[in-house]
């Protein structure tokens, strides 16, 4: 089934950017959500193309934590970390967003799950990001991930 994509980005206040993107994959919600929350699944597509993500902490619970190793085609890692903030099976997940190193203002994604005509219509919304640069850097991405879900739901991996 296609896949398709689309993104908007606004601008709110400095330091206050947000990212918002709609892809819709040929998979039922509780799929696309299970791609989110299943440390096994996710480590096989989060990620911009080429990283290999290494999942050290998935705690899905309010309140709970996640920590990941994502390993960039160049040598170098990346860290992020955050907590879940909300979580409703298989329609929204809230969960905050923090760089190891670099960024030092948090953020915080909001990721609704909704039934479409080939299956799951996904909208994310990435808040509080520092700089109209980074909202584009994280919008390029997730876009990619995206691509690589895409791949792994459809069959394509």
């Amino acid at each position: 089934m296609p896949s398709e994509s689309r993104s908007t980005a606004e601008s709110t206040a400095v330091g206050a950017e947000i990212l918002h993107l709609r892809h819709v994959f040929g998979a039922p919600p509780r799929r696309v959500f299970a791609a989110f929350t299943d440390p096994q699944i996710l480590a096989n597509w989060f990620g911009p193309k080429a990283t290999k993500t290494e999942i050290i902490e998935l705690d899905l619970r309010v309140g709970g934590n996640y920590r990941f190793a994502m390993h960039m085609p160049d040598g170098g890692t990346a860290g992020l970390s955050g907590t879940y903030i909300e979580i409703t099976p298989p329609e929204r997940l809230i969960f905050s967003w923090s760089w190891a190193e670099g960024i030092t203002q948090d953020s915080e994604v909001t990721l609704e799950f909704q039934d479409h005509e080939i299956g799951t219509e996904l909208v994310l919304t990435h808040r509080k990001l520092p700089n109209i640069e980074q909202r584009d850097l994280h919008g390029s991405g997730w876009s990619s991930s995206f691509e690589s879900l895409t791949d792994l739901l459809e069959g394509g991996k």
